[in-house]
């Protein structure tokens, strides 16, 4: 008989909703775990402007890298940044896992960075496979790391 993992068991009793919010917090869905991948009700949503100055640009971060041939349209790294008409502070986005810089969630953080005054600058998240073949250092999502002591 196989042992589940105690991770495991311990993210299946929060999904199943047994840890109840601690208190009411004037929010539709009452289990807080429930509530961050619902999404926002739209009565609950900001009024956001519907257009904002994204620029939509690529940057070759290893010039030296060879990039397979099959994957010459990865060979630099795509990206958004939205600028301000004058100073004002500077926020990075780093979509969700393997999602692109211009993901639905990613524009929608943008805008509201935008309106709230920052510059703002998307990039893919590290698992997409536009970032790990050109901005990578490895070329992958992730490495084993051994350190010594």
């Amino acid at each position: 008989m196989r042992r589940i993992p105690s991770f495991l068991l311990i993210a299946l009793w929060l999904v199943t909703g047994v840890v109840a919010a601690d208190e009411p917090y004037g929010y539709p869905f009452d289990n807080k775990y429930i509530a961050t991948v619902v999404g926002t009700p739209p009565e609950y949503m900001a009024d956001l402007p519907k257009t904002i100055p994204v620029k939509n640009r690529s940057i070759t971060i290893f010039p030296d890298r060879k990039v397979p041939d099959y994957l010459w349209y990865e060979s630099e790294m795509r990206y958004s940044y939205v600028p301000q008409k004058g100073p004002a502070p500077l926020v990075f986005l780093i979509a969700g896992t393997g999602s692109p810089y211009n993901s639905a969630k990613n524009r929608n953080m943008a805008r509201a960075f935008y309106q709230a005054g920052f510059h703002v600058v998307s990039l893919s998240s590290p698992t997409h496979p536009n970032f790990m073949v050109s901005a990578s250092s490895t070329g992958v999502p992730c490495q084993k790391r051994t350190y010594l002591a």
